[in-house]
């Protein structure tokens, strides 16, 4: 079947399949008033011989750093000298005089308005088990309450990506966030792992993963990808080409950062995980500042009780609420701090 698209411009477009029932998304982006342009269509990169390396020699848990030998990760090592063209330099960060650096959203004095909040699976999706728990339906009481939170405290338009026990594929959620123009995009997970005694909070940001747990956490979450082994190259052309890595990066920091301290104060329990870097496909096409919060672990005994409770809910939502706050504050206030 053939299928022909008439429009006045074509800025950039996607195009991909969803299950359930089967169909063909193309994600068209344009405006009025513009020449006719259809783009040519990036050439995947050919991957180099850094990249195995990195995963054999991925930091294990618990290893120090002086006993972990392996590359240091950075964008030049992965970016081909097709990709560099491509990618924008004035996407990395800028350092000051001070030598202090500035994202190029704090560059751009660019500030926050609208969130997307990605109530992780959904549906015939249950996600992580245990303890009688399932992920589906504490991301989902999570997610609520951030919107609340950010609506009537800090006056933000909020949306979310399911409302209620729906199934929602990976691509759909991205897609959701980016027809609706997002600022920021939060998916909100609870992590699992085969033993019991593994605890924490843990948030990502898109990126290589460089540690084996990360690595294990992608693998969890992205299991309900319908993407395959052929599309590897274009999602690793993507993934290179986010500007965004340094807004996400902050973002993440800031989360994590309010999450530990909020639970502390309130004399919950908890294991500081840290920030981590893993290739989240939910994570991939998004077109703003995005992370993947791991708010516990469902199947350790303690805090899947904890999970339980209204509580420690309320707690992760208002620390979450705190953390992006903190970093739509910075953004306003980063170049203004420089001046002092």
């Amino acid at each position: 079947m053939r299928v022909s698209l008439d429009t006045e411009s074509i800025a950039d477009y996607k195009v991909f399949n969803l299950k359930d029932p089967f169909r063909v998304v193309v994600d068209v982006r344009g405006g009025r008033g513009r020449a006719l342009k259809i783009p040519k269509r990036k050439v995947a990169p050919q991957i180099i011989a850094d990249i195995k390396p990195l995963v054999v020699q991925a930091k294990k848990e618990g290893e120090s750093e002086a006993e972990t030998v392996r590359p240091e990760i950075t964008r030049e090592k992965i970016i081909t000298p097709r990709m560099r063209k491509t990618v924008p330099e004035v996407a990395k960060a800028r350092k000051s005089p001070a030598g202090e650096n500035l994202t190029l959203a704090q560059q751009l004095g660019l500030g926050v308005r609208r969130i997307v909040i990605d109530p992780g699976h959904g549906g015939k999706d249950p996600g992580a088990v245990g303890f009688g728990l399932k992920e589906k339906d504490i991301v989902l009481k999570v997610a609520q309450k951030i919107r609340k939170i950010l609506e009537e405290k800090n006056g933000y338009e909020v949306l979310l990506t399911r409302d209620d026990d729906v199934s929602l594929s990976l691509e759909e959620r991205t897609a959701i966030a980016n027809t609706k123009e997002a600022d920021l995009f939060l998916s909100i997970h609870v992590n699992a792992h085969p033993e019991e005694a593994i605890r924490g909070v843990e948030t990502f940001y898109l990126n290589l993963a460089t540690h084996t747990e990360a690595m294990r956490v992608a693998a969890l979450e992205n299991a309900t990808s319908t993407h395959n082994m052929s599309e590897m190259q274009d999602i690793l052309s993507e993934l290179m080409q986010n500007e965004k890595i340094n807004e996400s990066s902050q973002l993440a920091e800031f989360i994590q950062l309010k999450m530990i301290d909020g639970l502390k104060k309130q004399q919950f329990p908890v294991k500081d995980l840290g920030v981590k870097q893993a290739p989240f496909y939910v994570l991939i096409g998004a077109e703003m500042p995005a992370i993947l919060a791991e708010i516990s672990f469902i199947t350790n005994p303690e805090e899947a009780k904890l999970m339980k409770t209204d509580k420690y809910l309320q707690t992760l939502a208002e620390q979450i609420v705190a953390g992006v706050f903190s970093y739509a504050e910075n953004q306003r206030t980063a170049a203004l701090n420089m001046r002092r």
